[in-house]
């Protein structure tokens, strides 16, 4: 059965790959292709390369068929509007649909995240930068967006526990990164740090593209420059700042113990348990610090689906603040 349904799978992709290559042709003689010829190499490197690694580091059956999808939306829509175009939402703000209440929702998080801020950080967000990114609205003479304030609330619950997150030479690694959500804060907070966008490739492929167009006072390591090297060592790791772009079958190549913080939000959650957990242990091993996770409780991976290792530390699992659907948790590592 799992032969037969491969082949089927195997046929559909084919069938799909082919419709794509029709579509790409005429789309490109009518110019509506929106990313260029080395745009285009890049994601097929990316593509290519994680293509080729094991379990778990490919997609989903669910992120196989969204990734077909954003294959298509890249090509016809570019990156310029990752948080803004309805085929992107899935990385940002949701469509909105009554702008009052949108307000209302942002302007709650802000006093809680205000309150929050022992440590002076929002003093340091760009509200320019913020201003060219999702629907922003203008909150005490400041943009924000729901997105920074989201994140912001989350490297608070790190830093009440760990505060060098916001002030040292730290390295972050957030594993399903989006569009970058947690660098574009983190690096307006924090230019010491180093932020490492680790993504299946369409995703990685939007963040490398998109970040560099709102964060140009930022230092950018292109995908790619890691694929000569045999270990990412934790003394190079700390020689660096700025932001990293690498793919989840990258996570191999990090020496253990080299990463300070590993970050993931909503992403275990549309694992399979299985892959989820495997992901768990090979964390266990790269991270000398802290999981930062924040999932729904129920989805493919449930609550009660996560094996943390015995070894773990735990700091807290409690509700999000942002809605009761969603935990967030803190695991001290080793």
């Amino acid at each position: 059965m799992k032969k037969l349904l491969s082949f089927i799978e195997n046929i559909g992709l084919t069938i799909f790959y082919a419709f794509f290559g029709l579509l790409s042709s005429v789309a490109k003689l009518l110019g509506t292709i929106k990313i260029t010829l080395n745009q285009k190499r890049l994601l097929n490197e990316m593509r290519k390369d994680n293509a080729l690694a094991p379990f778990p580091y490919g997609p989903t059956a669910y992120w196989k068929t969204l990734n077909n999808k954003l294959n298509i939306w890249i090509h016809l829509k570019g990156t310029s509007k990752v948080e803004k175009d309805h085929a992107f939402l899935i990385y940002s703000t949701d469509r909105i649909t009554n702008p009052a209440y949108f307000r209302h929702a942002c302007t709650m998080l802000y006093n809680h995240v205000k309150a929050r801020d022992t440590y002076g950080a929002l003093d340091k967000i760009n509200s320019l930068a913020v201003e060219q990114t999702s629907f922003p609205i203008s909150l005490e003479g400041k943009m924000w967006t729901w997105d920074v304030l989201l994140s912001l609330d989350s490297i608070f619950s790190i830093a009440e526990v760990d505060p060098t997150i916001l002030t040292k030479k730290v390295t972050i690694l957030d594993l399903g990164s989006g569009w970058g959500r947690f660098g574009f804060v983190l690096q307006m907070i924090n230019k010491r740090s180093l932020y490492i966008a680790c993504d299946l490739p369409e995703s990685l492929f939007i963040t490398s593209s998109y970040l560099p167009t709102i964060l140009r006072q930022t230092r950018f390591y292109p995908y790619g420059q890691h694929k000569e090297l045999k270990i990412l060592s934790r003394q190079k790791l700390q020689n660096m700042n700025g932001i990293y772009f690498i793919g989840t079958q990258d996570l191999e190549k990090f020496e253990d113990g080299s990463i300070d913080f590993v970050i993931n939000t909503s992403s275990f959650q549309e694992m399979i348990p299985k892959q989820t957990n495997v992901y768990l242990q090979i964390i266990d091993k790269k991270l000398k610090g802290y999981l930062y996770s924040q999932q729904h409780y129920k989805n493919n991976t449930n609550f009660d689906d996560y094996i943390y290792p015995n070894r773990w530390k735990k700091i807290f699992i409690r509700n999000a603040y942002f809605s009761v659907d969603y935990f967030e948790a803190l695991f001290k590592t080793r």
